[in-house]
């Protein structure tokens, strides 16, 4: 992503250049997202750990008490998030909220391709090339995790 595609609103929020193909690409990681919640196996799924790990290791009572006071509004927030990242997908402009949850839904989505992956920090293409279908989910990683890194730069603005 480049600043072109992703900048500043004078107004307040971020405006949005992105090609068709990757506003696509963004309504359909949030609709997987949002299928990838309602499904009766996420809790086995290691991919979806991730993104609700335990809070108390050691202290599994702990844990699920937890889990009932917070997980509901957790996954209600991110489902939140989600539904307005497929609202506005063919949105030009976001408000700093929308721009938000574009930012939580994008980098969930981009965590559950990584442990699917095993992705590692200095991981590239080259490392998937042993399969037909990883280099490019390996590229939808790269690709999620430049919008979520463009905007986060640009609603924290310049350095």
């Amino acid at each position: 992503m480049t600043r072109e595609e992703i900048s500043r609103s004078f107004g307040g929020g971020v405006n949005l250049r992105l090609p068709p193909q990757v506003r696509t690409l963004v309504r359909a990681m949030a609709e997987q997202l949002r299928e990838l919640y309602a499904a009766d196996a996420a809790a086995d799924d290691p991919a979806v750990a991730r993104l609700f790990p335990t809070p108390y290791v050691d202290d599994p009572l702990a844990s699920l008490a937890f889990d009932d006071a917070k997980a509901g509004p957790i996954r209600q927030s991110r489902l939140e998030a989600i539904e307005t990242v497929e609202r506005t997908a063919d949105a030009r402009h976001l408000t700093v909220e929308q721009a938000d949850a574009w930012i939580r839904t994008l980098n969930d989505a981009r965590l559950v391709l990584g442990v699917r992956l095993d992705v590692k920090e200095d991981s590239t293409v080259e490392d998937f090339r042993d399969d037909p279908f990883k280099p490019g989910q390996f590229e939808l990683y790269a690709v999620l995790s430049g919008i979520v890194d463009q905007l986060v730069r640009t609603l924290i603005g310049p350095d």
